[in-house]
């Protein structure tokens, strides 16, 4: 999992990497131009990544600050 980390970290688009308990081993937040960029992003760079059995895409419709 670690090694996943860290090639998607050195990725352009990769805002964020991080090891998780659960579900998922891994979640990573990227940011793309476009539905297009995303749907290259991963069909060209993730989904190729042998340490990268499944994927699971959420796309952020709308951005809110949380403010504490």
């Amino acid at each position: 999992m670690k090694k996943v980390v860290e090639e998607l970290e050195e990725l352009d688009f990769t805002r964020e990497a991080n090891m998780f308990t659960g579900p998922y081993d891994v979640i990573a937040i990227a940011e793309a131009e476009s539905i297009d960029h995303i749907n290259n992003i991963l069909l060209n760079d993730i989904r190729h990544n042998p340490g990268v059995r499944d994927t699971t895409t959420c796309v952020k419709i709308e951005r809110k600050i949380v403010k504490n």
